[in-house]
């Protein structure tokens, strides 16, 4: 007769763990690790998501969108026929469900830890840029949750189980596909615009330049000439010019010439010539 802890439900004895399976202990044993190993992968890989969402979302806020736009790369689901990509993995965790059966999944701490980086990554897709999507994809992650934990059995048979299973996934890789599609479209547009506006504007052609100054240049002569003539043309009324302008040219030649003599010089102390001395010497002229 075994021995077992009344609380627990386990053995009471260390020796009583070191027991072999029984033939259909051992083939459940081997159906949950096939799902267990299924969700570790893919857990590991929604890691590196998360990791890679948290720079883009970074990158986003800063305005940053070429870097945001590399880090979101990173975040393609794949295809069906690699081996590491989401796709696959997905793929892989919906057999193994399937298999396993409704409300017989074990209660394990990893699917709590899956459940988390899962609804942790949707979030951080949803704040890069937010789409319908995203949306499906939130609803596909919280039925296959349910579908992880519930113990109770809501669909009846394993046939009407299984539809319900790759619908549910269906929907989530549909979602996640389009997304990314969509948000990819946006941060590359934005990156592109960013880039535009970055760009010095180009300079005019020297030519245009000059036929611009060229052309500033002639307007200027023109408006001068025209405000010349104009002036010209006007005559002061009620006065009359007091010195002749023949006359203000003789006095100007008289005092070039007495600048120039040496007496006019010698009569300033540092010996220079100035307007006054060459009056002096001049005003009979």
């Amino acid at each position: 007769m075994s021995r077992k802890n009344v609380r627990s439900g386990l053995p009471a004895a260390p020796e009583d763990f070191y027991t072999p399976y029984s033939h259909d202990e051992l083939a459940q044993s081997r159906k949950n690790r096939k799902l267990l190993t299924a969700l570790n992968e893919l857990d590991a890989r929604l890691w590196q998501c998360v990791h890679f969402a948290e720079n883009a979302c970074e990158c986003v806020d800063a305005c940053e969108y070429t870097r945001a736009l590399a880090y979101f790369k990173q975040l393609d689901i794949g295809d069906d026929f690699t081996p590491s990509s989401t796709n696959r993995m997905i793929l892989r965790l919906r057999s193994e469900i399937v298999s396993t059966g409704e409300g017989n999944v074990p209660v394990t701490g990893r699917i709590r830890a899956f459940s988390k980086v899962l609804a942790t990554y949707v979030q951080l897709l949803a704040e890069i840029h937010g789409t319908d999507d995203i949306i499906a994809v939130d609803r596909a992650g919280r039925s296959i949750v349910a579908m992880l934990t519930e113990r109770q059995i809501s669909c009846g048979d394993a046939e009407t189980y299984e539809k319900y299973v790759e619908k549910t996934f269906d929907i989530m890789l549909k979602g996640l596909a389009g997304h990314f599609a969509k948000v990819y479209s946006h941060l590359l547009a934005k990156a592109e615009q960013q880039r535009e506006s970055a760009k010095p504007k180009p300079a005019e052609p020297l030519v245009e330049a000059v036929k611009d100054v060229g052309k500033s240049l002639a307007e200027i002569k023109i408006s001068v000439k025209k405000g010349v003539e104009k002036i010209a043309g006007k005559k002061r009324k009620g006065r009359k010019p007091k010195i002749k302008l023949d006359i203000q040219e003789a006095v100007w030649n008289i005092h070039e010439r007495a600048g120039k003599l040496q007496s006019v010089r010698n009569m300033h102390p540092k010996g220079i010539a100035t307007k006054e001395n060459e009056f002096r010497y001049a005003k009979r002229e």
